[in-house]
């Protein structure tokens, strides 16, 4: 299904059943079972705060908690996103949150330490003791990016060394730059890489598996090839210096590109039994779902960051909202009775 199609779908009348998780729910009536919420959204970035916002306009009662660790939070500015294209990232969370003040969206400041599946809906536990049901989860926990062990690289993340160049390559397009990906990218991202800077140096980190035929295409291509170890990052001023290799090299750079693998900032979705995929170098332990955050376990949703998709505020936007919508859909399917407040 492309994204067109999903749109169609999701545009349909709301007592249209389409998954199959939504269909088995249907015969899971929650009649006379309270719950402090609806739907508790774990996660206040981009994709919890859409999800909240779309679920707070369809009159739903839901929580969102957030333990304030979101990814991009070193970043200075947010890019690619359609309106807001250089906010920085906490004052686009902040006013993500001011919008939802209409609404019957509550905030607890907190780190969900557990969850679990309840007869006909969830229990989470947060790290100040407390405890909340509700009748479905979002899980919008987002994931930790897995850097090289090299000195100074950490320091510099989000300034200097980033992860995507449609968030940052603009900045320093035209500038000196490097990457770092497994062997299996080298040559396709350092092409794309290209569209940005003419100055591309390609550093496997110490030992390469590189093809002959793969050096070849990035010389073609006039991107250089540096396989010594590297030693060290250095940055002045907040900002990347260069790059020293063990060799005693060193390769000046205004950019440095990491294709690090991510991992599930929280094991909320294992611990309630989701199905998990792995894809080496880029995802491990990351929940399978459907186009619109459905998992394997009927009435949790995993969206942004968090799922396999690509990581980027709009696209988690994109996410926050198709999940949260399919979500409502599934609660009218089970309480037909229910009334906007």
């Amino acid at each position: 299904m492309d994204r067109r199609e999903m749109m169609t779908a999701v545009a349909a009348t709301a007592g249209t059943a389409f998954l199959p998780q939504i269909s088995a729910a249907r015969d899971r009536s929650k009649e006379g079972i309270q719950f402090d919420y609806e739907a508790i959204v774990v996660g206040g970035g981009p994709a919890g705060l859409s999800a909240a916002l779309v679920l707070g306009r369809c009159c739903r009662k839901v929580l969102v908690c957030d333990a304030g660790e979101h990814r991009n939070r070193t970043s200075p500015s947010v890019h690619s996103f359609f309106s807001r294209d250089g906010i920085s990232p906490s004052e686009l969370l902040k006013i993500g949150r001011d919008q939802l003040k209409p609404y019957d969206v509550a905030f607890h400041q907190c780190r969900i330490v557990s969850a679990r599946q309840l007869d006909k809906g969830f229990q989470v536990r947060a790290d100040s003791g407390k405890s909340f049901t509700a009748s479905k989860l979002i899980l919008a926990t987002g994931v930790k990016d897995d850097l090289p062990h090299i000195n100074g690289l950490a320091e510099l993340w989000g300034a200097g060394v980033y992860h995507c160049p449609y968030c940052h390559g603009w900045e320093v397009r035209g500038k000196p730059w490097a990457y770092m990906a497994d062997q299996k990218l080298a040559v396709e991202w350092g092409i794309e890489l290209k569209g940005w800077t003419d100055s591309l140096t390609y550093c496997s980190g110490g030992s390469s598996s590189l093809t002959n035929a793969e050096r070849e295409r990035l010389r073609q291509h006039g991107i250089g090839i540096r396989e010594q170890a590297i030693e060290r990052v250095t940055g002045e001023g907040g900002k990347i210096r260069g790059i020293d290799f063990s060799d005693g090299g060193v390769l000046d750079v205004d950019a440095f590109f990491i294709r690090a693998p991510m991992i599930p900032r929280s094991s909320l979705a294992k611990q309630l039994g989701c199905k998990l995929v792995f894809v080496p170098g880029v995802f491990s332990d990351t929940a399978e779902t459907d186009p619109y955050g459905a998992t394997s376990v009927a009435g949790v949703y995993v969206v942004g960051d968090a799922s396999v998709g690509a990581p980027q505020v709009a696209t988690a936007v994109t996410d926050g909202a198709m999940a949260a919508i399919m979500l409502n859909k599934s609660l009218f399917q089970e309480a037909p009775a229910h009334s906007s407040k």
